[in-house]
C-alpha cells in the first residue's frame, strides 16, 4: 500500500508509474472530510488509471447520495470502475454497496464459485430486508425535483451566516462547506489536503466545537457535519445562535 497527498496528482501519477506492475487499484474519496478533490485531480487519476490498466475505486460512503444522487461521480462526471456507499443509502439501515463495472462485479457472482477468478464476499447483514426498505424509501425522497438544490443552497445560506457571526466575533475561522458537508476550520482558506488541515489551530477549532456541545448542538469536536434534508430554519436558526454564544464565549 502507497499513499499520495490528497489532490497532488503530480506525486500520485510518480508512485503509481513506479509500481505500475504491481499495483491493483487506486481508491480515493472524491471528498477527504471536508477538503473538495479538485476536477483536475480526480479526471487525472481517471486516465492514470486508463493508462495504465489500473482500478479506479471511488469511497462514496460519505458523498453517495449526498454530493447528487448519482454521487461525486456524477456531479463531476467522472466515473469510477468501481464505488462502495454507504451511510445515506442505508437511511440509517445497515446497508451499504459495492457498485461497478459489469466486468468487475461479474466476478463474485456465486454462479462462478470454482473458477480461477472467482472472488468470495460475503456479509452478515446481505439482503437484510428491513434495510432494504429503508433504503428504496430514502431514494425516493432523495429522487423528488430540487431536492439537492435545496440542500445545498441551505448549506450554503447557513455558512454565509455563520461566517457572518464569526467575523463579527474576530474568530479567525471560516465556515467551510462541500454541497451540504460544513465544518468551522481554523484557517484562512479551504483546504487542499490534510496537511492543510493540521496545520490549522486545532486546539482553538475543538474548543470553538465544544462551547458548541454546550449549547445543546451534538456534534463530534473537529470533525465535519451534514445538512440534511429534515433540518428546519428553527434548528438552522439555533444552531447559529449557539455559534454566536461560543463566540461570544471564547471572546471572554
Amino acid at each position: 500500500m502507497m499513499v499520495a497527498p490528497y489532490n497532488d496528482l503530480e506525486t500520485a501519477t510518480r508512485l503509481a508509474e513506479a509500481h505500475a506492475g504491481e499495483l491493483a487499484a487506486i481508491i480515493v474519496e472524491p471528498v477527504q472530510r471536508i477538503i473538495r478533490g479538485e476536477p483536475e485531480f480526480l479526471a487525472g487519476l481517471r486516465q492514470l488509471c486508463d493508462r495504465l490498466g489500473i482500478v479506479l475505486i471511488f469511497d462514496e460512503v460519505v458523498t453517495g447520495f449526498r454530493i447528487a444522487y448519482g454521487g461525486a461521480q456524477a456531479a463531476l462526471g467522472i466515473t469510477p470502475d468501481l464505488a462502495s456507499f454507504g451511510k445515506v443509502i442505508g437511511g440509517s439501515g445497515a446497508l451499504s454497496v459495492v457498485a461497478g463495472k459489469a466486468e468487475i462485479i461479474d466476478l463474485a457472482d456465486p454462479a462462478k464459485k470454482g473458477q480461477p477468478d472467482y472472488a468470495y464476499l460475503n456479509g452478515t447483514l446481505h439482503g437484510n430486508p428491513v434495510a432494504a426498505a429503508a433504503t428504496l424509501a430514502t431514494l425516493d425522497e432523495l429522487a423528488m425535483p430540487g431536492t439537492y438544490d435545496r440542500l445545498d443552497a441551505t448549506t450554503i445560506d447557513f455558512c454565509a451566516e455563520a461566517q457572518t457571526i464569526l467575523d463579527r466575533h474576530n474568530v479567525p475561522a471560516i465556515a467551510a462547506n462541500v454541497g451540504s458537508l460544513w465544518q468551522f476550520l481554523f484557517m484562512a482558506h479551504p483546504p487542499r489536503s490534510q496537511a492543510d488541515v493540521m496545520a490549522g489551530d486545532a486546539s482553538a477549532m475543538r474548543r470553538l466545537d465544544t462551547e458548541m456541545i454546550r449549547r445543546g448542538q451534538y456534534m463530534l469536536p473537529g470533525v465535519r457535519r451534514f445538512m440534511s434534508c429534515v433540518h428546519t430554519e428553527a434548528e438552522i436558526s439555533e444552531t447559529l445562535a449557539a455559534l454566536d454564544a461560543a463566540c461570544r464565549s471564547i471572546e471572554s
